[in-house]
């Protein structure tokens, strides 16, 4: 069994993750293989959002790899649920931007995390279509495949792109919160960028090529890898108003370079 003590340790945080950087690999190499070919689509819920056959493949792929390494580790997965009691728990989601993924539009990624209660140690997200793979542990940073990448102040909004991003199963008001955000923001900065997978959107604003995500009723899949990645990366995180905030879930707010909170404040106060 491999455990990882209380708090976790340097050493055995970066052995969870080079665990979790191959089994992001091995589903990512998966989808990209199935990707625009013929799968079996399912309704997930009321809100019109959906699962397919491939997600579930994905998802044995990377449950398999994680139970193999950590036996005694809780694996809460998006289409399964819960598996475990443990407070060290992985959570997977093996096939991020689903919708896009069964149009066949190019915008999707897996991601996994590894959390010891509610404190996340580290997780990965990967775009297999572009082979990049971003990585992070607690208080060392991001890095894509090996190089460290940090979020960037906006300086200038009319040269600067943002994304946008809302929850998949939410309320009406929600929905019209998030297109006044939208119209809000499309006249401030020269993007509002809606690609419907976070798994896209968070390693941008990690690499400093968007300026902030501003999130609408975020789902846990939506922020659990994502949001610590963008932590860690140098973002602050706050609520709409600029006050700051404690991720929960579902989330309301935006993050950004600490140098930009006034300016993303006064432009959503301005809306």
């Amino acid at each position: 069994m491999n455990a990882i003590p209380a708090g976790g340790s340097a050493t055995s945080i970066a052995h969870a993750m080079s665990v979790a950087e191959v089994a992001a690999r091995e589903a990512g190499a998966f989808l990209q293989a199935q990707f625009l070919g013929s799968f079996d689509v399912i309704a997930k819920g009321d809100a019109g959002d959906v699962v397919t056959d491939i997600d579930l493949q994905s998802e044995r792929l990377i449950v398999a790899r994680l139970r193999a390494a950590f036996p005694d580790f809780a694996i809460q997965s998006e289409e399964v649920g819960l598996d475990g009691d443990s407070d060290l728990k992985w959570v997977v989601d093996p096939l991020d931007g689903t919708n896009n993924y069964v149009l066949g539009v190019p915008l999707y990624g897996v991601s996994l995390a590894l959390y010891d209660g509610s404190d996340p140690l580290g997780g990965v997200i990967y775009q297999p279509l572009v082979d990049r793979l971003w990585s992070f542990s607690r208080g060392r940073g991001v890095r894509r495949n090996g190089v460290p990448v940090h979020c960037t102040p906006v300086a200038e909004p009319q040269r600067v792109t943002v994304s946008l991003l809302l929850g998949y199963s939410v309320s009406a008001a929600s929905r019209r919160l998030f297109a006044a955000l939208h119209q809000t923001l499309s006249g401030g900065f020269k993007r509002v960028l809606t690609t419907w997978a976070p798994t896209i959107d968070w390693p941008l604003f990690c690499d400093g090529a968007v300026g902030a995500v501003i999130v609408v009723d975020a789902n846990s899949e939506d922020l659990l890898a994502g949001l610590p990645m963008a932590m860690e990366a140098g973002a602050s995180l706050h609520q709409l108003n600029g006050d700051p905030a404690t991720p929960s879930v579902p989330f309301t707010g935006f993050v950004c370079h600490p140098d930009s909170i006034s300016l993303l404040t006064e432009m959503l106060d301005a809306g």
